[in-house]
C-alpha cells in the first residue's frame, strides 16, 4: 500500500521530502541545511550583518569552512536581523585542551552535549557594538587531531535606534528561528 501511495505522489513532492545534505569537499562532514542558504563571497542578503555571522571565533583567518544564513524574511522586522550556522576547523596546531577548554571570544561554557554520538563542548556567546547585538552558541569537538567548531549566531539592531522603530521578534518567531538554525546542527555528522 505504501508503494502505491508513493508512486501516486507527483515527483516534485517526493523531491521536497528527501533532505538535501551539504557535504564538505574533503568528505569530512555533512549536514542538512534545511531552509538556510549558503553564504559566499557574492553573498546572499541573508548573510549580511553589522557583526559578522560567518567568521569563526578563533583568530585563525580562513578557518571557516562553510556558512549558511537564514533566508532574508527576517529583514521585514526592520531590526537588520540576520542569523547563520557555520562550520570551522581551527588550525592544525590546536591541541585537544586548547580546543575544548579555550573559550571562543570570551564565551561562557555551557557543558557538553552529544550530536550524533560525538561529544561537543558548548559555549554561549553574547556581544554588542554600536546598538547591534549578537547571541549564539558554539560547539567544539576534537576529532582526528583537528578542532571543529559549529556555531549558531543571531545578530540584530536595537529597534529603538531606527526611524521608524523596528519591531522585536515574538516568542513564536524566536522558536521558529531556533528550530531552523538547530536543523543543521542536529543533522551534523563527522564522516571520517
Amino acid at each position: 500500500l505504501l508503494a502505491v501511495v508513493l508512486c501516486a505522489l507527483p515527483s516534485p513532492l517526493l523531491a521536497r521530502a528527501a533532505p538535501q545534505f551539504f557535504a564538505s569537499p574533503d568528505g569530512t562532514f555533512r549536514f542538512n541545511p534545511g531552509v538556510l542558504v549558503r553564504c559566499t563571497k557574492h553573498s546572499h542578503r541573508a548573510c549580511d550583518a553589522y557583526i559578522s555571522l560567518c567568521n569563526d571565533s578563533s583568530s585563525t583567518p580562513g578557518s571557516t569552512l562553510v556558512c549558511f544564513g537564514y533566508p532574508s524574511e527576517l529583514k521585514h522586522y526592520g531590526t537588520h536581523m540576520a542569523a547563520a550556522f557555520s562550520v570551522s576547523r581551527l588550525g592544525r596546531s590546536v591541541t585537544r585542551k586548547e580546543c575544548l577548554d579555550g573559550s571562543p571570544d570570551g564565551a561562557r561554557s555551557g557543558g557538553t552535549v552529544a550530536i550524533n554520538d560525538v561529544k561537543f563542548r558548548v559555549f554561549h556567546l553574547r556581544d554588542a557594538a554600536m546598538s547591534h547585538y549578537l547571541k549564539g552558541r558554539v560547539y567544539r569537538t576534537f576529532h582526528h587531531d583537528r578542532c571543529y567548531e559549529l556555531a549558531i549566531r543571531v545578530t540584530w539592531t536595537n529597534p529603538m535606534v531606527l526611524d521608524p522603530p523596528g519591531k522585536n521578534l515574538t516568542r513564536e518567531d524566536w522558536k521558529k528561528l531556533n528550530e531552523r538554525l538547530d536543523q543543521p546542527l542536529d543533522s551534523f555528522r563527522l564522516l571520517k
